[in-house]
């Protein structure tokens, strides 16, 4: 096999939310708002003493804000110590608690709730193919890779189509968002389709999504045959925390030839953290085609 040069590098955690809580109770009449830097702006609306909210993530260990859901606002940030954490029938205030287990989701047992789902699944589309398959006069075939999506997932299967309040289909820069993700219809669709479900707002999925394409090095693939293991290992030979169980390749996503790679998609917790992914898509054999333009 021709060395593969790839050289993926994570970030050890893009959003450091450790230890998440059941419900947070308010005490005091605190602000909130999409994002933490913007708590200090006048006229926001506040908590409402005695009410109880689904906590959903802190924005570090010291966990000085935590991020709720409020019914008819959608997932919002305040100041942790505005109320009390109840974290599996132990009470902790100001935000210290204890460890929590999260929930896993399926299909099967879920309605597509918002923000109801266990990790993503960050999809890189690999532009060579696409452009093969599709004509090289496509906005991404100027570049190696692009971002396909950003997909919450279940245990097994995933949500998607979630219905989310108008406040969370915020204002977008789109000229950031070409960086990584260079169409139109792509940003419409994978936010109706995958982003409504993730608890953010359309800002903010983008931001995160950014985020995570910005902690990654992308491979620069040579044309030839390969095994999957072949393929994973470069990839966990640059990154030794990584294991193949978090590195899924996807073939034949559209009408080229068969058993051509088209993908390749990595798992991550909410959090940003690289992760198993609890179902693996098997449409690539044993040996993947690669492709150059």
């Amino acid at each position: 096999m021709k060395r593969l040069n790839v050289s993926f590098i994570f970030a050890a955690v893009l959003f450091s939310s450790h230890s998440l809580a059941d419900t947070f109770t308010a005490t005091q009449e605190c602000p909130y708002a999409q994002r933490i830097k913007q708590l200090s702006a006048k006229g926001l609306p506040t908590l409402d003493v005695g009410t109880t909210y689904q906590t959903l993530t802190y924005n570090n260990a010291a966990k000085d804000f935590v991020r709720i859901r409020i019914d008819g606002s959608g997932d919002k940030w305040t100041k942790t110590d505005c109320g009390t954490v109840k974290e599996n029938d132990t009470v902790k205030a100001n935000g210290d608690g204890a460890k929590t287990k999260s929930k896993k989701y399926s299909r099967s047992d879920n309605k597509h709730v918002v923000g109801q789902f266990d990790y993503y699944k960050l999809a890189l589309s690999y532009s060579p193919e696409f452009c093969l398959v599709k004509g090289k006069n496509q906005p991404q075939c100027s570049r190696e890779w692009i971002v396909h999506g950003l997909w919450p997932q279940y245990n097994k299967g995933y949500p998607g189509n979630c219905d989310v309040p108008a406040n969370m289909v915020d204002k977008i820069n789109k000229k950031e968002i070409f960086a990584f993700m260079p169409s139109d219809y792509l940003i419409s669709h994978e936010w109706k389709k995958h982003g409504t479900c993730s608890g953010l707002s359309r800002s903010e999925y983008y931001d995160f999504t950014g985020q995570l394409w910005n902690s990654l090095s992308l491979p620069d693939l040579s044309s030839g045959t390969f095994s999957q293991g072949e393929i994973r290992q470069a990839v966990i030979d640059k990154n030794p925390r990584l294991k193949a169980n978090m590195i899924e390749l996807a073939c034949d996503e559209g009408s080229g030839p068969k058993n051509t790679l088209d993908e390749i998609r990595l798992c991550f917790s909410k959090e940003g953290i690289a992760e198993a992914c609890t179902e693996m898509e098997r449409s690539c054999g044993k040996n993947v085609k690669v492709r150059e333009l």
